[in-house]
């Protein structure tokens, strides 16, 4: 089981470097924005290049990082505190990461 698999929000699109400052986890663990950077990068780049430009299918970062925990045979727990958010959460399912992908997350 994946606890905590999005970073209390640090892996999702919400996340900004100003609301980073005041996300107590990240001071807890004392994740630097710096540090976080190049894997919200490529959650980012993987999201967007399984994205339609239509945005009928708008894949987000909480989507991959999901899909990834998936890939590693954990179960993901995901606190969905809205209907947007379980919509996401569900989505992720349909995703597949390529093993080029998984490779670059795990980097």
């Amino acid at each position: 089981i994946a606890y905590n698999s999005l970073g209390q929000g640090m892996l999702t699109d919400k996340l900004t470097k100003e609301s980073f400052a005041g996300n107590k986890p990240a001071k807890m663990m004392k994740i630097a924005w710096d540090d976080l950077t190049p894997l919200r990068k490529a959650l980012r780049e993987i999201a967007d290049a399984h994205s339609r430009s239509d945005d009928e299918k708008k894949v987000s970062m909480a989507q991959v990082a999901i899909c990834w925990c998936r890939t590693k045979g954990t179960i993901p727990l995901v606190g969905c505190r809205s209907k947007h958010q379980a919509e996401d959460t569900l989505a992720s399912m349909s995703l597949h990461l390529t093993l080029e992908e998984v490779a670059s997350l795990d980097a």
